[in-house]
């Protein structure tokens, strides 16, 4: 078997793919699909991605719905041939919370993401996706290394799937595993975020699709004021981490290099070409770690030693930032804006990996920043 992981150069986002190859077989799994904005990512997926995945993806995993996270994700379901696509399952508020978050964000709403998400959360399909929602934990959750009756091979999912719990395995071959986190669900207040809203503007019950006219019809700025009365600065308590990779260490770590396309045969590299290195990696979006990290670590218990890779939750922020997180991992990445106005990644955050001597790979949205790993398992 082999894989090729690719950590993209979308800026401010998060889009990360991977191959995996056995024998005649491929499978080909995303992980986030958003950049600075829509125009850019769907630019980037049409002139710099074109026939990567033979227009076959088998699998897309969103860690969360906020626009940074799925720019491309419209462009990607109407453009490729995507047989799943694995959302965190949502409660009532943390729909509503989504949904009015990316109206105020963009002062009105984004008609092409708004609509797509509308009809994501509300049916079990996407043209000709299927949608699959992953249960939120209960927060004493944890996993077995070993595949059971309820977890699901990635090329037999039943057409009547429409959701699984956290933890549930999909794998590959009975080799390679995929296994998603949906975090508790999060409170505030002991309140119901769709109760509150209704009081403040003293209306009856709504659909998502009436929401965006409530907001324009009850201003913008007070909408803006009872949303940062419930919830603070806080929306990103929810997003859904990846582990994927193997239980058993078997596995070579082939270098990729810059200038080529294929595994690096040039001369500077050609003797230490290969090496042993985990393969297994760890997708966060952006993962509330200062609060959740103990119960994540908890749930992937027997394959946290083994994650070799890391994506820095959240673009690198300070309040997302544990220094356990990265206690065993040999290779982490970020991926953040040139010039991001949140000013990430933080100082704090980048001396803190340093600390944990992890190497350090910084994703923008400059093309030559793009990293290519192969292994073979």
């Amino acid at each position: 078997m082999e894989l090729t992981r690719i950590i993209h150069p979308v800026g401010q986002g998060g889009f990360y793919s991977e191959t995996l190859r056995c024998s005649e077989n491929e499978i080909n799994v995303i992980y986030d699909c958003g950049g600075n904005n829509i125009i850019t990512m769907e630019n980037y997926l049409e002139n710099y991605y074109p026939n990567r995945f033979n227009n076959k993806i088998d699998a897309v995993f969103i860690s969360h719905l906020h626009d940074d996270h799925i720019n491309g994700l419209k462009y990607l379901l109407n453009n490729y041939n995507v047989k799943f696509l694995f959302l965190p399952q949502l409660t009532q508020d943390e729909q509503l919370e989504l949904l009015f978050y990316l109206i105020l964000k963009n002062r009105g709403g984004d008609p092409d993401n708004y609509e797509m998400l509308t009809s994501i959360l509300t049916e079990n399909q996407y043209n000709e996706t299927q949608v699959i929602r992953v249960s939120h934990s209960n927060g004493n959750d944890n996993i077995s290394a070993e595949i059971n009756g309820n977890d699901i091979n990635i090329e037999e999912i039943p057409q009547e799937k429409n959701t699984i719990n956290t933890g549930t395995k999909i794998y590959f071959k009975h080799k390679w595993l995929f296994i998603p986190y949906n975090p508790p669900v999060k409170t505030n207040k002991g309140n119901s975020f769709y109760d509150y809203f209704k009081k403040e503007l003293i209306i009856s019950d709504f659909s998502f699709d009436e929401l965006p006219s409530i907001v324009r019809n009850n201003r913008l700025e007070k909408c803006k004021g009872i949303y940062r009365d419930f919830f603070g600065n806080n929306h990103n308590a929810y997003s859904m981490t990846l582990f994927s990779g193997v239980a058993e260490p078997d596995y070579r770590f082939i270098h990729y290099c810059d200038y080529c396309e294929d595994i690096c045969f040039c001369l500077p590299h050609r003797r230490k070409r290969e090496s042993w290195c985990s393969p297994n990696c760890l997708y966060t979006g952006d993962f509330d770690t200062q609060n959740q990290f103990d119960n994540m670590k908890s749930f992937y218990g027997p394959f946290w030693e083994k994650i070799g890779s890391i994506q820095v939750p959240h673009h690198g922020s300070r309040n997302n930032f544990c220094p356990q997180m990265y206690e065993y991992a040999h290779h982490v990445f970020i991926s953040v804006g040139e010039r991001n106005r949140y000013h990430h990644p933080s100082v704090n955050t980048l001396i803190g990996i340093k600390q944990m001597h992890c190497n350090l790979e910084i994703i923008t949205e400059s093309l030559s920043s793009m990293k290519m790993f192969h292994y073979k398992i």
